[in-house]
């Protein structure tokens, strides 16, 4: 049986709060960095993880109510929580010094999502993103072939396509009300930059990781 949505993100802050496990990976907060912002937050794990200042305000926005609550129990005192989806953030322009989304916005409406995190960031502010590449697709579809899941090789279709419209075009759709992407560095660069933000940095090794700053 699959975990739960709970159990999933209690999961992610064990692997949050480990740095020896292989997927673990957090952001690196830039100097001076005063408000921050996870998008796609979960429980907070990756904020919590982070171990940040005390004087330091930080916000994390999600949709999942319950991971949230889970959260506002045991986040310090620093950590404001929001509900609310990637594509409409609850904050003032200009508000971050920098913007993070821990493997949240492959299942957003990027076209909303990338650019409601560039409009929170300040001038020269910061956002980091990790991202699905195409081979976890095929890690996936493999795994769907192996275990004959039918239902699964058919949305593993819908990511294609989807992928490959974004890349080629710049443009997704949603299939019965949800959204998923692979991302490639081609592709988000143009999102970037339709976003008015400058890409800094691409990251494809074990993880990949797209950097980006606001012009």
């Amino acid at each position: 049986m699959p975990p739960s949505e709970l159990e999933y993100h209690a999961l992610e802050l064990r692997i949050a709060l480990e740095s020896e496990r292989s997927e673990h990976i957090l952001p690196e907060l830039p100097a001076g960095c005063r408000r921050v912002l996870d998008v796609g937050c979960g429980m907070g794990q990756s904020l919590m993880a982070l171990r940040l200042p005390a004087a330091m305000d930080a916000h994390g926005v999600d949709v999942d109510e319950e991971a949230l609550g889970a959260g506002r129990r045991i986040a310090p005192a620093n950590i404001a929580f929001a509900r609310a989806p990637g594509e409409t953030l609850p904050y003032r322009s200009g508000a971050f010094d920098f913007v993070f989304s821990r493997v949240a916005v492959p299942y957003m409406a990027m076209n909303a999502a990338i650019p409601e995190m560039a409009r929170v960031l300040r001038p020269r502010g910061q956002l980091w993103l990790l991202l699905h590449a195409p081979n976890v697709l095929a890690e996936r579809v493999r795994d769907s072939l192996a275990r004959r899941k039918a239902k699964d090789l058919v949305w593993c279709g819908y990511i294609a396509l989807n992928s490959a419209l974004y890349h080629l075009a710049g443009v997704e759709f949603a299939l019965r009300g949800k959204r998923e992407t692979v991302q490639t560095a081609r592709g988000m660069r143009r999102a970037f930059r339709r976003a008015g933000l400058r890409c800094t940095e691409v990251e494809q090794n074990r993880f990949f990781v797209m950097r980006g700053v606001k012009e």
